[in-house]
């Protein structure tokens, strides 16, 4: 007997509609205002701009699975952006990025996690790989199975990086192996989270590698 999969799409928005923060991803001149820089020289930091950041529209997406008695339900979260590229082009296959986590003036002008809370570490963010598709692009970036247990993103679409320690609140970014062409985006994602405690953040800072 072959197992029946439904995939239910209509799903209800979290966080509103997808919207640019500013005008999302276009360069502008370095200051030291908190944020996320693309160093298009990284040895000059007059040449780096800074990326606005993207607000993400959160979306639920329900898979129920039927194999033969057993029926699995699980809830997927997506995180949608406008658009199938992002303003932000960046050429190089090895980007360098600087993450500057001061605390704004007031604290809510800084980089914040979904439950209101100063990002301390360039490490709370991951850095994912969207599908562009019908318009959009689009990532998993986590989920809760009604059966039991988290489920998180999912790793092939996850691209590892290492964040040195420029200063108690400026990291060094850069991804450990070349960046094929597509879209990115460093997404505030928990670890381990479930629908319930708010562990994705809907404001990310999206780029396209050409």
């Amino acid at each position: 007997m072959r197992a029946l999969f439904f995939l239910c799409a209509g799903a209800f928005t979290l966080a509103g509609t997808p919207q640019a923060l500013g005008q999302a991803g276009t360069p502008q001149t370095i200051s030291e205002s908190p944020g996320l820089y693309y160093a298009q020289e990284p040895g000059n930091p007059s040449a780096r701009v800074k990326l606005n950041a993207t607000r993400a529209e959160m979306k639920e997406v329900y898979k129920i699975k039927f194999n033969f008695d057993i029926t699995r339900t699980g809830v997927t979260v997506q995180a949608v952006l406008p658009g199938e590229t992002a303003k932000m082009v960046i050429k190089t296959r090895q980007p360098v990025f600087f993450f500057n986590l001061s605390p704004g003036t007031p604290p809510s002008a800084g980089l914040i996690d979904s439950n209101g809370k100063p990002i301390t570490s360039a490490y709370s963010y991951r850095l994912l790989r969207f599908r562009a598709k019908n318009g959009n692009r689009s990532v998993d970036v986590g989920g809760l199975s009604l059966t039991g247990g988290t489920a998180s993103s999912d790793k092939k679409i996850e691209v590892r990086f290492t964040a040195d320690t420029v200063s108690p609140t400026v990291f060094k970014v850069h991804p450990n192996a070349p960046l094929a062409p597509g879209q990115y985006a460093f997404v505030n994602v928990a670890r381990e989270s479930d629908l319930g405690d708010g562990g994705v953040s809907d404001t990310v800072f999206d780029f396209t590698i050409e």
